[in-house]
Order: C-alpha cells, then sequence, then structure tokens
C-alpha cells in the first residue's frame, strides 16, 4: 500500500456528507513507526544471524563475541538508539542485552 494513500484524508462513508475518519493523522503516523520498528528488529536480528551464524543464533551466548562489523553492526547501534530514545519517551525497556 503506497504512502500516499495512507496518508490521505479518507472517502466519504457510504452516502455520508462529511467524510469519515478512519483513523488520525497521529494514529497513522504512530502505525508507520510501528512497523518501521519491526522492520527494523527483523534486519538487525537476520544481518546479525548471518555474520555470527546460525549455530549461534540458536545456542547458548555464555562465551562472549567480537563486535558486529559492516551494515550487521550498524544495524544494531541504529536499534540500541531507538531502544535508548523510547526509554527517554518513558517506555520500558526490555530485556537487558549484552552489546559486546
Amino acid at each position: 500500500m503506497p504512502l500516499a494513500r495512507i496518508l490521505r484524508k479518507p472517502d466519504t462513508a457510504c452516502g455520508a456528507r462529511e467524510p469519515r475518519e478512519a483513523m488520525t493523522l497521529e494514529l497513522r503516523i504512530l502505525a508507520l513507526s510501528v512497523g518501521l520498528g519491526l522492520v527494523q528488529i527483523v534486519l538487525a536480528s537476520h544481518a546479525a544471524s548471518l555474520q555470527r551464524g546460525y549455530r549461534w543464533t540458536a545456542g547458548s551466548r555464555d562465551e562472549p563475541v567480537p563486535p558486529l562489523t559492516g551494515i550487521a553492526g550498524r544495524l544494531e547501534r541504529a536499534l540500541e538508539r531507538v531502544e535508548i530514545e523510547l526509554n527517554r519517551m518513558g517506555f520500558p525497556r526490555g530485556a537487558k542485552r549484552d552489546s559486546s
């Protein structure tokens, strides 16, 4: 679904004279932000799995690992910045992760 269609004013409801708003602009932006956040989580975890291997992903994380490099490292750092900003806005932080 194109972004312009999501953000545009809704059509009038069946024979109604006034347009009926299903979602306000703020709710639409919030929904897009949540969607973008989910995409970012999936991309960061997939990039880390590609770099470290799926055995590491499925195994225990008892031993320290070197930091991620390249795009995987960039995605991991971006995800950490999003978590910090959400924490500043008052959202509780999830489980503590090791950022080695």
